[in-house]
């Protein structure tokens, strides 16, 4: 990840607020000013739908716990809060690829000194696989029951 406009913390499990929700560490954005963070471009494929996903929460003693969530640098989530200081909250959002996008986070408010916004387990997963419609799935088998009947009949010296 990059950072700009400030720095980040890199908490660990036991010694800082939370324990992480995955491994030892977690990332607290805006660890004493306002700020900025995204991946590096990412090998996506351009139209292919991904699923952005994170684990978020807020710190304990103060701060705003509120950040914008960006894909490509623009705002896909504005203003989303923490709900909670004690625990974390898992958010997935569908988003569609220009190719090499990136993701991110912006802490809120934007020119003040603040603290807080626990982030952790993020990941970007893709492809989405579009679901084929419920009904193919009971018309295939038939067909295929359909053509293989077909096929036995006519091995068998019998035209079909």
């Amino acid at each position: 990840m990059n950072t700009t406009e400030s720095t980040i913390e890199i908490q660990t499990s036991g010694l800082g607020y939370i324990t992480a929700a995955n491994g030892n560490q977690y990332m607290e954005l805006n660890g004493n000013l306002p700020s900025y963070v995204h991946t590096t471009a990412l090998a996506t494929v351009a139209g292919d739908s991904y699923t952005f996903s994170f684990a978020y929460a807020g710190r304990s003693d103060g701060g705003t716990n509120t950040i914008d969530v960006l894909w490509d640098g623009s705002v896909i989530q504005a203003a989303l809060h923490a709900p909670s200081t004690s625990a974390w909250t898992y958010y997935n959002f569908t988003v569609t690829a220009q190719g090499n996008d990136t993701a991110g986070f912006s802490s809120i408010p934007y020119g003040d000194g603040s603290y807080g916004n626990f982030i952790d387990n993020v990941s970007v997963v893709g492809p989405t696989a579009t679901p084929l419609p419920a009904a193919l799935l009971f018309v295939a088998p038939a067909l295929a029951g359909v053509f293989g009947f077909s096929r036995r009949k006519a091995a068998n010296g019998v035209q079909a």
